[in-house]
């Protein structure tokens, strides 16, 4: 699970720097609540 969160993570804080946070943090949310399930 952690490696898919720093791979997708850094892709997307090198793809954009601006947006990356708020990707990074749906991303998250995302899979917290999926993890629930």
């Amino acid at each position: 699970m952690k490696r898919i969160v720093v791979k997708v993570g850094s892709h997307v804080i090198s793809e954009e720097n601006t947006l990356s946070f708020e990707r990074l943090k749906n991303l998250v949310a995302f899979l917290q609540t999926h993890r629930k399930i």
